[in-house]
């Protein structure tokens, strides 16, 4: 009895000692796979964040450049200003204005024959010539610039999707 009692004591804590030995090399193998899978995705959500600020950085890059090259566009509007205006004395052009026709704005009778005011053109002065053709430049500078850096910040808005 003393035999059979210590056999099954001994095979018992063998089949103890084999299925906890199964169970932890289970549970390790497990951990190892999760630890392994944890790595790699922290290895490509860090690669993904670096790539990220990268291309944010050439659209910022991309956004100064597109500041700066405004910036030398404004600078040199009044030489494009004198260009344009040179070239249309040269073409033997002139910047008219519509005003109304100073005998008739102050007669009670302000209407031609045809019932409709009557107009007449005056030569824009070169100062406010000047004026008004930088102003135009400025502005069209300042839509194309503009229309730049919006389709730089769409770039960046598709990075963040």
């Amino acid at each position: 009895m003393n035999n059979l009692t210590l056999i099954l004591g001994v095979v018992f804590t063998a089949l103890i000692l084999t299925i906890g030995a199964f169970y932890y090399g289970n549970y390790r193998g497990y951990q190892n796979g999760y630890q392994k899978a944890d790595l790699k995705n922290q290895t490509t959500q860090v690669a993904y964040d670096q790539e990220v600020i990268k291309l944010r950085q050439q659209n910022q890059d991309s956004i100064n450049d597109i500041t700066k090259d405004y910036q030398n566009k404004i600078e040199s509007i009044r030489t494009t200003t004198e260009h344009t205006i040179a070239s249309l004395s040269s073409s033997n052009m002139r910047l008219l204005i519509q005003v109304r026709n100073p005998s008739t704005a102050t007669c009670s009778t302000t209407k031609s024959t045809s019932g409709q005011p009557t107009y007449e053109y005056a030569e824009l002065s070169k100062g406010s010539s000047e004026f008004l053709i930088g102003q135009s430049i400025k502005a069209d500078q300042w839509i194309i610039h503009l229309q730049e850096v919006i389709k730089t910040l769409i770039k960046d808005s598709d990075l963040k999707k």
